[in-house]
């Protein structure tokens, strides 16, 4: 077995961006094997009680409207598609990383989302991941998720937890 990561991320932080292609890169390379764990950054700064590191208000007050609309519209997506397709989970992360950060696709609502996910999924799993990742049950289990993430040291993303193949000893960072 090789050794483990678990990367929790979520698609609107650069670093996680930047992360997630190191590691795409690494995985080719180094005898790892990557548990992509798409999460709510807006939860695990809400229960860590930290604050987003763009304070300036006017481009605090920009970033935090479009971190919500992104949260909402890409980070319960990709929770429920790990969840019930997960060998099209790394298709999706790469399509809302592309939206996100070449693509400059900002302005999100239902519609946009849709056209998004229909890239990899037909129209009607779609429309079901879609209502599935705006389910209160969705929510609930970002937030409990958020929470155990908080709980091991996160305070922000990207958030990696790895074990050593050698004595499965865990570190996370």
């Amino acid at each position: 077995m090789p050794h483990q990561l678990v990367y929790s991320f979520d698609c609107v932080s650069p670093w996680s961006y930047i992360g997630y292609h190191v590691l795409q890169r690494y995985t080719q390379k180094w005898p790892i094997q990557v548990d992509w764990n798409p999460a709510s950054l807006a939860y695990v700064m809400k229960f860590s009680n930290n604050q987003p590191p763009v304070t300036v208000p006017n481009k605090g007050a920009h970033m935090v409207r479009l971190l919500q609309t992104a949260e909402q519209m890409y980070g319960g997506v990709l929770r429920v598609i790990k969840d019930k397709y997960p060998a099209r989970l790394d298709a999706m992360i790469r399509k809302c990383l592309h939206e996100i950060w070449h693509v400059g696709h900002h302005e999100l609502d239902r519609e946009a989302l849709e056209r998004l996910l229909q890239n990899v999924f037909t129209v009607e799993e779609a429309a079901s991941l879609i209502d599935a990742a705006f389910s209160k049950e969705t929510r609930q289990l970002l937030a409990q998720e958020a929470k155990a993430l908080v709980e091991q040291g996160a305070f922000g993303f990207p958030w990696i937890v790895a074990t050593r193949e050698s004595d499965q000893t865990s570190t996370a960072n």
